[in-house]
């Protein structure tokens, strides 16, 4: 628990003054965006979570956002994506960005790129299988650009609204004699899928198991620290302490048991 603390002290706070390295682009490497964690209001609290319910760990939103002005198009003029679709850029010279979420049914993150810098979208690629383009970047594909049908324009998304912060979540639920921890995505607890017309849970790892024994205990994200400290059998509630990074940071997901 002390290097954890140590961790967030230490890594924190000069972490959102980190630089993102622009890289040449070559079709197999990481379509990688960058995020934003909002300052939070609180930087600790405990906090008990009943049986299947969450709370909330922080807002995020891209660092750098598009809106499109017009559809996307693909072969026989099939719509793939309506205008004012918000795209996240990869960081990079490569004109490539990606949605940022997507809508029921479609399964696919699309990608679109202005391969010249003219301010139009004119080539496409579309990440196989099931992907969230900001859980896990989009990585070790042949990336297979095909040219649009009909160039799409798109804007800086600099307007109120453009963008709507999501939230992630800290979602506990019990399994036999352990108590189990993972961080999620907003869109997923209001059922409003994204790839599937059904509800599925975008969590950005495996979820943690623990025996009431092993607390406390941690889980180190990327400027957060929580802490299972105990669990209530009777209300069945998991009561935990949440540590947060001061102020707005880049953030990467994922973590690691500590």
């Amino acid at each position: 628990m002390m290097r954890g603390l140590a961790l967030l002290a230490a890594g924190l706070a000069g972490a959102a003054s980190a630089q993102v390295r622009t890289v040449p682009f070559q079709d197999n490497r990481a379509i990688t965006p960058v995020w934003v964690s909002e300052a939070p209001e609180l930087e600790s609290e405990r906090v008990t979570i009943g049986n299947k319910d969450y709370t909330v760990l922080t807002k995020v939103r891209p660092q750098d956002a598009l809106v499109t002005l017009d559809p996307t198009y693909r072969r026989k003029k099939r719509e793939l994506l309506p205008a004012s679709t918000v795209m996240v850029r990869a960081p990079g010279s490569d004109g490539v960005a990606c949605e940022m979420s997507r809508k029921p049914g479609n399964e696919r993150v699309t990608c679109l790129q202005d391969s010249d810098g003219d301010g139009s979208f004119d080539r496409l690629w579309r990440a196989p299988g099931i992907w969230n383009y900001f859980v896990i970047p989009i990585a070790g594909y042949q990336k297979k650009w095909e040219a649009l049908p009909a160039p799409v324009r798109y804007r800086t998304a600099d307007q109120p609204g453009d963008v709507v912060s999501i939230e992630m979540i800290l979602r506990f639920y019990r399994v036999k004699d352990k108590s189990v921890l993972e961080v999620c995505l907003e869109p997923h607890r209001r059922k409003a899928s994204w790839g599937f017309p059904h509800l599925v849970d975008e969590c950005l790892k495996n979820a943690r198991g623990f025996t009431d024994d092993a607390m406390p205990t941690s889980l180190v994200l990327d400027g957060f620290i929580v802490t299972a400290l105990s669990f209530d059998a009777e209300e069945k509630s998991l009561t935990v302490r949440i540590d947060r990074a001061p102020g707005e940071r880049e953030i990467q997901f994922g973590y690691r048991g500590d």
